[in-house]
């Protein structure tokens, strides 16, 4: 709360968010989240409707025609967000930075089912950023985010 009030941007980032399986995980339109949370910003947040929703609901049909996973068996489209996420949080000015997720995103983005994109410094940083999170449970980690990240 400091450092909001200090003036830290808060900042809305699609690439971080939950992996859309569920209606559940399908985020609110722009609009509805820009009026509820006007301190942030949404600069980043390209269409009204969510596209990732709407590109999984064209694929497998709505949620009471199919109830199974879709992004979370859709690996290659989700490293492709883990991917945005590092270039976005490459990209950014400060050098340290909150990011707020979901457990299902973080799982995936810490293990090899995405191809490599984490490497860690050593088996015990592994091991403790693998584990299943909690909810609501804070971790801290360090980043060098290299160029390569983006490919």
């Amino acid at each position: 709360v400091d450092a909001l009030a200090a003036g830290a941007p808060l900042v809305a980032e699609e690439s971080v968010r939950e992996t859309v399986n569920y209606l559940c995980d399908c985020r609110r339109n722009l609009s509805l989240l820009q009026r509820d949370f006007p301190a942030v910003d949404f600069a980043r947040i390209a269409h009204e409707e969510d596209p990732i929703w709407a590109k999984y609901e064209a694929q497998f049909g709505d949620q009471l025609t199919f109830e199974g996973h879709r992004e979370s068996d859709d690996l290659p489209s989700l490293a492709v967000r883990a991917r945005a996420a590092l270039t976005f949080l490459g990209s950014r000015p400060e050098t340290s930075i909150a990011v707020a997720s979901h457990s299902a995103f973080m799982k995936h983005f810490f293990n090899s089912d995405l191809g490599g994109i984490v490497e860690f410094a050593d088996d015990a940083v592994k091991e403790f950023l693998q584990e299943g999170f909690d909810n609501a449970e804070l971790r801290t980690a360090a980043a060098v985010i290299s160029p390569a990240a983006s490919l």
